[in-house]
């Protein structure tokens, strides 16, 4: 999954022909069909495990903060005695939400990280330093940029990863419940959860791609004084309403096993939790 989220960081950073030339020189994911020999040496020579520590370093602490505030939530909101606030599907929307809020905090720094290790290598300067790992880049962004760089577009990344989180719950709880009620796969409760979420990852990742965009754009290129709205216009501008979808693919196909090892894993350690 690393590869897939390298390739669309470096897309959504790049712009105009220099995109063109790169999405070439690094692999084509929209025709992921490639012969063995040069997908080996595509993986040895481009860089496509860059950023893999720091992602790796943020994701314990970060899911266990989302998945407490999911738990929290899910079981706080019921209790209110209002009908529109304590129905599950807002309960599930509520709580991807927050916990979008609570996760980011802790993981917003080494996704920046993670990013500008991903887009950099020695031909195309897109990132304004040449980082030498995790702790250097940690280091340097931190002298040079201060807390806030390490926090740039944190307010980004909530309005990305807000909606994501809430689409998401909200959209797994909904197709959990009716499938649930038609008796679809009765006998088979985790591939339910398993399909239910990957449905959920794919409408999530399609709906809120313009927003990563527009986001991944802010914190690589270190643009000032744009917001997310500004970036989207720009992006628009420049390259025209696809260049807001430019990394949907990876994207996707990101979000899939992800989704799919998230929930059923999920589910299964809550029903073993629960005896």
């Amino acid at each position: 999954m690393t590869v897939l989220l390298t390739h669309s960081r470096r897309l959504l950073a790049l712009k105009g022909r220099e995109v063109r030339h790169r999405a070439c020189d690094i692999m084509q994911l929209g025709q992921i069909a490639v012969e063995p020999s040069k997908l080996c040496m595509l993986f040895t020579s481009t860089g496509f495990y860059k950023g893999f520590i720091a992602t790796t370093l943020g994701v314990v602490p970060a899911n266990g903060a989302y998945i407490f505030t999911i738990e929290a939530v899910r079981a706080t909101l019921p209790s209110v005695p209002i009908a529109a606030v304590s129905s599950e599907w807002t309960s599930n929307f509520v709580a991807g939400g927050l916990a979008s809020v609570t996760s980011s905090a802790i993981s917003v720094p080494l996704d920046i990280v993670s990013q500008r290790l991903m887009v950099q290598d020695g031909r195309t300067h897109v990132t304004q330093h040449q980082y030498r790992g995790v702790a250097n880049a940690l280091a340097t962004i931190y002298r040079s940029e201060g807390v806030r760089g390490l926090y740039r577009g944190w307010g980004a990344t909530l309005v990305t990863f807000g909606p994501s989180s809430s689409i998401w719950w909200s959209t797994y709880g909904a197709l959990n419940e009716r499938m649930s009620r038609a008796k679809v796969l009765a006998d088979h409760p985790l591939a339910v959860h398993g399909l239910c979420g990957v449905c959920a990852g794919i409408t999530s990742a399609v709906l809120t791609t313009p927003l990563d965009v527009a986001k991944t754009r802010m914190q690589v290129l270190n643009l000032p004084n744009v917001n997310i709205l500004q970036s989207m216009q720009q992006i628009v501008r420049q390259e025209g309403w696809r260049g807001l979808c430019k990394g949907m693919r990876p994207r996707v196909l990101n979000t899939v096993p992800f989704s799919l090892a998230m929930i059923v894993i999920y589910q299964h350690v809550k029903e073993l939790s629960m005896r």
